[in-house]
Protein backbone atom coordinates (compact mmCIF):
# COMPACT_ATOMS: atom_id res chain seq x y z
CA UNK A 1 0.00 0.00 0.00
CA UNK A 2 1.44 3.32 -1.07
CA UNK A 3 -0.71 6.16 0.34
CA UNK A 4 -4.13 5.59 -1.14
CA UNK A 5 -3.02 3.30 -3.98
CA UNK A 6 -1.95 -0.33 -4.06
CA UNK A 7 -0.99 -2.96 -6.61
CA UNK A 8 -2.94 -6.21 -6.91
CA UNK A 9 -1.99 -9.50 -8.54
CA UNK A 10 -3.86 -12.63 -9.48
CA UNK A 11 -7.24 -11.45 -10.76
CA UNK A 12 -8.23 -8.20 -12.45
CA UNK A 13 -10.23 -6.40 -9.71
CA UNK A 14 -12.54 -4.84 -12.32
CA UNK A 15 -14.11 -8.27 -12.83
CA UNK A 16 -15.77 -8.24 -9.40
CA UNK A 17 -15.45 -4.68 -8.05
CA UNK A 18 -16.58 -1.24 -9.23
CA UNK A 19 -15.72 2.38 -8.51
CA UNK A 20 -17.63 3.38 -5.36
CA UNK A 21 -17.46 -0.07 -3.72
CA UNK A 22 -16.31 -0.28 -0.11
CA UNK A 23 -13.51 -2.84 0.24
CA UNK A 24 -11.69 -4.60 3.05
CA UNK A 25 -8.71 -6.94 3.43
CA UNK A 26 -8.30 -10.23 5.23
CA UNK A 27 -5.40 -12.69 5.52
CA UNK A 28 -7.58 -15.76 4.87
CA UNK A 29 -10.81 -16.55 3.04
CA UNK A 30 -12.58 -16.15 6.42
CA UNK A 31 -14.00 -12.62 6.14
CA UNK A 32 -15.07 -12.49 9.80
CA UNK A 33 -11.63 -11.03 10.58
CA UNK A 34 -11.44 -8.00 8.31
CA UNK A 35 -9.48 -4.78 8.05
CA UNK A 36 -11.45 -1.98 6.34
CA UNK A 37 -9.63 -0.21 3.52
CA UNK A 38 -12.07 2.34 2.11
CA UNK A 39 -13.99 3.29 -1.02
CA UNK A 40 -12.59 2.66 -4.52
CA UNK A 41 -11.90 5.87 -6.46
CA UNK A 42 -10.41 4.26 -9.58
CA UNK A 43 -8.97 0.95 -10.82
CA UNK A 44 -6.86 -0.62 -13.52
CA UNK A 45 -6.13 -4.29 -14.12
CA UNK A 46 -3.29 -4.16 -11.54
CA UNK A 47 -3.98 -1.11 -9.34
CA UNK A 48 -6.70 0.11 -6.95
CA UNK A 49 -6.84 3.74 -5.81
CA UNK A 50 -8.94 4.64 -2.76
CA UNK A 51 -10.76 7.93 -2.14
CA UNK A 52 -8.77 8.52 1.07
CA UNK A 53 -5.53 7.22 2.55
CA UNK A 54 -6.03 4.25 4.84
CA UNK A 55 -4.18 3.37 8.03
CA UNK A 56 -4.78 -0.34 7.38
CA UNK A 57 -1.67 -2.31 6.44
CA UNK A 58 -2.16 -4.51 3.39
CA UNK A 59 0.31 -7.36 3.12
CA UNK A 60 1.34 -9.48 0.17
CA UNK A 61 -1.20 -12.28 -0.42
CA UNK A 62 -4.01 -10.59 1.58
CA UNK A 63 -7.49 -11.10 0.13
CA UNK A 64 -9.22 -7.88 -0.98
CA UNK A 65 -12.99 -8.10 -1.24
CA UNK A 66 -16.16 -6.05 -1.59
CA UNK A 67 -17.78 -5.53 1.83
CA UNK A 68 -21.33 -5.19 0.47
CA UNK A 69 -21.68 -6.98 -2.84
CA UNK A 70 -24.94 -6.41 -4.65
CA UNK A 71 -27.32 -9.35 -4.85
CA UNK A 72 -29.96 -9.61 -7.54
CA UNK A 73 -32.89 -11.93 -7.03
CA UNK A 74 -35.05 -12.77 -10.00
CA UNK A 75 -38.52 -14.29 -9.81
CA UNK A 76 -40.35 -15.53 -12.85
CA UNK A 77 -44.06 -16.21 -13.21
CA UNK A 78 -45.69 -18.31 -15.79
Amino acid sequence: LDGNSFTVNGTDPRLFMAVGDTIAATTTADTSVQAPLGVIKSMTDVNITLETTTETAVLDDDFIYNVSPMTIRLCFER
